[in-house]
């Protein structure tokens, strides 16, 4: 009889399984008061919520949700989110951002979000050098299906009485994804920030200018108008 670790299940099928243990839709603030102690291991409750995100929503989801964080916290602190990875229990692996849209979605345009917010290819567990790129779809089809945060508290409630995920991936899936990380690596230009954070801040820069152009002008012409007032008051009085 065959093992049920050895079977290929479908992505649809893992992200089932894999909401017997996390909440899609879990809040920031629930993350916090169920875990923590998130600091101990040097994470923030933003690391397990963009995971959720990338896993389990769309990549415009995670969009909206990093140029919000980019707001809130500045550059900085989101090269840092994008590039900081959690630690798998047992291991010395620990899954980036971009590691997770790898192993989470069939969908290229997720990984390509990623790196332009700002991943960084090399600094992933999965795939460490470009010498690795040929042999890649071959190392991505044993890495089995596994919940990389059951540690944390994600759901609510205790998660003991289900079955564990286990399940090989079907790589076809995975095609565009496997394709785009590995071109991804073999980009020389990998820096922070990422073309969509220089985007965002070059917009913001050209709308404050705008913004104090209009003001300024709205400003002279007040001046104009209270001087033209001042002209005809003096005038008036000196007939």
């Amino acid at each position: 009889m065959a093992n049920h670790q050895d079977q290929v299940i479908s992505l649809a099928q893992a992200r089932n399984i894999l909401q017997n243990f996390i909440s899609p839709n879990i809040s920031l603030v629930n993350i916090r008061q169920s875990n923590p102690n998130l600091h101990n291991v040097g994470l923030t409750a933003h690391d397990l919520f963009l995971q959720i995100r990338i896993i389990f929503h769309s990549q415009n989801d995670v969009d909206h949700y990093l140029e919000n964080y980019l707001t809130a916290h500045g550059p900085n602190r989101l090269g840092e989110l994008m590039n900081r990875g959690i630690p798998v229990p047992n291991t010395n692996f620990r899954i980036t951002p971009l590691d997770c849209a790898t192993l989470w979605s069939a969908n290229d345009r997720m990984v390509q979000l990623l790196y332009d917010w700002g991943s960084n290819a090399s600094f992933t567990s999965i795939q460490r050098s470009r010498e690795m790129n040929m042999e890649f779809g071959n190392h991505f089809a044993m890495i089995r299906y596994f919940n990389h945060l059951q540690h944390f508290r994600l759901n609510g409630y205790d998660n003991y009485n289900y079955p564990p995920l286990n399940g090989l991936r079907n790589v076809e899936e995975f095609h565009d994804t496997i394709n785009q990380r590995i071109w991804q690596a073999s980009e020389q230009n990998l820096f922070f920030p990422g073309r969509r954070v220089i985007n965002i801040l070059n917009r913001r820069r050209r709308q404050d200018a705008n913004q104090n152009n209009y003001q300024g002008e709205y400003h002279r012409n007040n001046r104009n108008l209270n001087n033209d007032d001042n002209d005809n008051n003096n005038n008036y009085y000196n007939r």
